[in-house]
């Protein structure tokens, strides 16, 4: 499915209690589910200047490295729209490893702008920029990347290789095994780097032209609903056109203040430290692009909205003593964000975020519809894409009650 909704898997990839305790659940790895031609992905490395170090060959002698390279792949849980690879690389001569990962487009593309793997890699060099010009306060913690590859006869498509961080990745928000404290401090760093990140001056690291600026929200809806459309000749959904039309009404007049924007910001795309209660690396920068931040705090705060588990993965915080636990309740984290970003000011973000919330809640049923239409053409990319497919009518709920309960300012106009 698209990668902004918040499924993991399938059933048969449920991960265990004792590794979602841990945090541990996001970076284990299964045999390749997708091939690889892993003769033909060593030999293409050898010949990369930006890996020479990584794979411990001295650059005069890369000619002479078949066979001394031996490259292991394995590939994690995670990385549903673009397959994720954890390479283990040994050099047979001096027994040195190493561990990198290989992020690749599918070979067969649903969209022909879909799985924008060259977007990530640009957003991710620019920000190893802004890193090194920030204070440590500043930085904007990211993997690595080191080398993109165009050409699609080397392992079938389109991939490129960055470094693996190890850590824990939580599917579950409530950030099991961390004490109430380590989870106060987990969320205060997570809106630190959120606000970081709408900080920065993309003009200043080459993404000048990264994307558009102004009406993100307007042009996105408009975007969904055409997509809603086609997807509508197979599985009709009236109540989405409705929902549309009624943020339609509204998006020219929504705050639009223009950032960087991450485009799936929530828990589960964060490495968390192994030792402390701290993120060390943002993931999935697909959906990138120079956009409204608000997105970016209402698809964070889509946790407060999802229960913790419906029987298809989706992770969220309903049911949860968010003050035992020492997790933020929504209010608090609105508060925590507009404390660290000066463009946005509470009185605007309170007026206006129910429409932030149902635009997401909209995007992502427009996303459902997509599950259920595969579904119905026994296409789906899931074992549980029936499932998915059956949440449709209680999201359209919500997203409609999210609009009837925080209407925007113009609501009389709707």
């Amino acid at each position: 499915f698209g990668p902004s909704l918040i499924f993991y898997g399938n059933e048969n990839e449920r991960m265990s209690s004792k590794s979602k305790h841990r945090g541990d659940e996001g970076q284990r790895t299964t045999k390749l589910r997708h091939s690889i031609d892993i003769k033909s992905l060593t030999e293409w490395m050898i010949t990369q200047d930006a890996l020479r170090e990584l794979l411990f060959i001295d650059k005069q002698a890369m000619s002479n490295q078949n066979g001394k390279i031996e490259v292991t792949a394995r590939q994690f849980g995670f990385g549903q729209s673009n397959p994720t690879f954890k390479l283990i690389i040994v050099n047979k001569s001096s027994f040195d490893e190493t561990q990198l990962v290989l992020r690749k487009k599918p070979q067969k593309l649903a969209h022909a702008t879909a799985h924008a793997l060259h977007r990530e890699f640009r957003i991710l060099k620019a920000l190893e920029l802004h890193n090194c010009s920030s204070g440590p306060s500043n930085v904007i913690p990211v993997p690595r990347v080191y080398s993109y590859c165009e050409d699609n006869s080397i392992i079938g498509s389109e991939f490129y290789i960055m470094e693996f961080v190890a850590g824990r990745i939580f599917s579950d928000p409530s950030m099991p095994g961390m004490s109430k404290t380590e989870r106060r401090a987990a969320y205060q760093d997570i809106l630190r780097i959120m606000s970081n990140l709408h900080s920065i001056d993309y003009h200043g690291i080459n993404l000048s032209t990264y994307g558009k600026e102004g009406q993100y929200v307007e042009r996105n809806i408009q975007r969904l609903m055409a997509v809603s459309a086609k997807q509508s000749k197979t599985v009709p959904v009236p109540e989405i056109d409705d929902i549309a039309k009624q943020l339609s009404k509204a998006a020219p007049h929504c705050p639009n203040h223009i950032s960087l924007l991450h485009g799936d910001f929530k828990v589960d795309n964060l490495i968390f430290s192994h030792s402390e209660p701290k993120v060390i690396a943002i993931l999935d920068w697909e959906l990138s692009t120079i956009g409204d931040p608000l997105c970016d705090l209402a698809n964070l705060s889509m946790m407060y909205y999802l229960p913790r588990d419906t029987g298809v993965g989706i992770a969220g915080l309903v049911g949860v003593d968010l003050l035992s636990y020492g997790i933020p309740s929504q209010q608090d984290l609105l508060h925590g964000y507009v404390e660290r970003n000066e463009l946005v000011t509470f009185h605007q973000l309170k007026d206006w975020f129910g429409f932030y919330m149902a635009f997401l809640f909209f995007k992502n049923c427009v996303i459902v519809q997509g599950v259920a239409q595969r579904a119905k053409a026994g296409v789906a990319s899931s074992a549980v894409a029936n499932q998915v497919a059956n949440l449709l009518p209680t999201m359209i709920d919500m997203t409609s009650k999210l609009l009837q309960k925080n209407p925007p300012p113009l609501q009389s106009n709707l």
